[in-house]
């Protein structure tokens, strides 16, 4: 049964009614029509109370890993409902009256008492919710402090010499996963854990060059290569990243690595049993509810998941490099592939169509230097026909669509686009 209904030339609201069995009348409530008689090509419009307002819940401990059974309560709607997440640190779907329900989340302090930790709005389609504990585990009532815990040996949650079974478990430190304790924290009785990278990924980083990008690496690649106007380059790198091409922390041996964001919608595609294959108009592989759509990573929704993470859900680069880690010691080649790197954030699964023979020379260049990640910039608008001629005429719109995807417009990515290119022509 479909959820979702994507408008085609020719349809009208009646007509999308009487295909699936719905009033006109319920999708007009539910997608907050404000004229029926003016939908868009394109336009995707929810054919269900139960997708189109729906919150799902996960919780996670410090290295990202799902926590079993912790005790949740969910108050929406009048309602007050108690949960435990699952092996996979989800809590039950939930489904609200609109998109305009609050949803409060608590979780019992050591009083006994229910104490608030986040409130959302429902919002228009499924609203995912992650917690993330700054410990290694939560716990359903907090333990007194401990006075000797100081003086106290550290003793390691598992044992490097017993191979994990591949299953979900209530303790989320696994072997395979190397941990060292945190000299900084503060937290009583809380041992904070951080992971330790693969080092084969980490030999990436070691090809970082502190080399400053100049004015003529940017006429060179925008003449040369793109033929358009540097300040077109310059805006897509202000909005892609904001903060820089390289992360501001920086390894023990000094060397910097790439500001990068983790899809994990990518790498639920290419693990699935459905195959890597994109969605079409005539066939959809992937999405929840489709049938095959299975990868067997996806009991970890923080790596792993049919859909990608919506706004403000992918938290930090300290994030995203976790996920990364995790990613990689599953499948190396599919984690690479499934993060977009970088200053113009290209995806690793596009290596290809920046002009690169193989991925892992694609990411040796995306670790390099920013120089490196610009000429990728240029080859890739090059490959690209309709890209290429969309910088050159600076047509945001289709800018916008290739290179962020059919939703640009719910991020206003064509006018963040164009705003910026305006900063930069005027300084030109």
């Amino acid at each position: 049964m479909n959820t979702i209904y994507t408008v085609q030339s020719g349809d009208t609201l009646s007509k999308i009614a009487r295909q699936h069995g719905k009033a006109v009348q319920e999708l007009v409530e539910i997608n907050g029509l404000s004229n029926p008689n003016a939908l868009q090509v394109g336009q995707v419009l929810y054919l269900d109370k139960k997708h189109a307002f729906s919150v799902r819940v996960m919780v996670l401990d410090a290295l990202r890993y799902p926590i079993e059974g912790l005790q949740l309560m969910l108050k929406f709607d009048g309602l007050s409902q108690s949960f435990s997440s699952d092996q996979r640190g989800l809590l039950p779907l939930i489904t609200t009256s609109s998109a305009e329900t609050l949803v409060e989340i608590f979780i019992k302090n050591s009083a006994g008492t229910w104490k608030q930790i986040q409130a959302v709005r429902s919002g228009l389609g499924q609203q995912w919710v992650t917690l993330v504990s700054k410990g290694i585990s939560f716990k359903t009532s907090l333990q007194p402090h401990d006075e000797q815990a100081a003086e106290k040996p550290f003793q390691p949650a598992f044992s490097p010499n017993r191979r994990h079974n591949g299953k979900p478990q209530g303790k989320p430190v696994r072997a395979g996963h190397p941990v060292h304790q945190s000299p900084s924290s503060q937290h009583h009785n809380t041992t904070v854990l951080t992971a330790d990278f693969p080092q084969d990924l980490l030999a990436y980083f070691d090809n970082y060059k502190d080399e400053e990008l100049t004015e003529n690496d940017w006429r060179d690649v925008a003449g040369r290569i793109v033929e358009c106007e540097v300040a077109t380059l310059k805006a897509i790198k202000a909005i892609e990243a904001p903060k820089g091409a390289f992360y501001s922390k920086k390894l023990q041996n000094g060397k910097r690595v790439p500001t990068l964001q983790y899809e994990r919608q990518y790498f639920h595609r290419l693990t699935c049993v459905n195959g890597p294959h994109f969605n079409t108009r005539q066939r959809k592989y992937h999405g929840e509810g489709v049938p095959g759509c299975s990868s067997p990573h996806d009991k970890d929704p923080d790596i792993c998941w049919p859909t990608g993470f919506g706004p403000g859900q992918y938290g930090s680069y300290d994030q995203a490099y976790l996920r990364l880690a995790k990613a990689y010691r599953l499948d190396p080649e599919a984690a690479l592939k499934s993060v977009s790197w970088g200053a113009f954030q290209i995806m690793g699964a596009n290596y290809k169509a920046a002009r690169f023979l193989t991925l892992q020379k694609f990411i040796v260049a995306m670790c390099t230097s920013e120089k490196t990640q610009l000429e990728a910039l240029g080859n890739f608008i090059s490959e690209n026909p309709k890209l290429k001629r969309a910088v050159q005429t600076k047509d945001w719109p289709t800018i916008a669509r290739i290179y962020n995807g059919p939703d640009y417009k719910k991020f206003s990515y064509d006018e963040k686009l164009q705003k910026a290119y305006e900063k930069f022509s005027k300084g030109a």
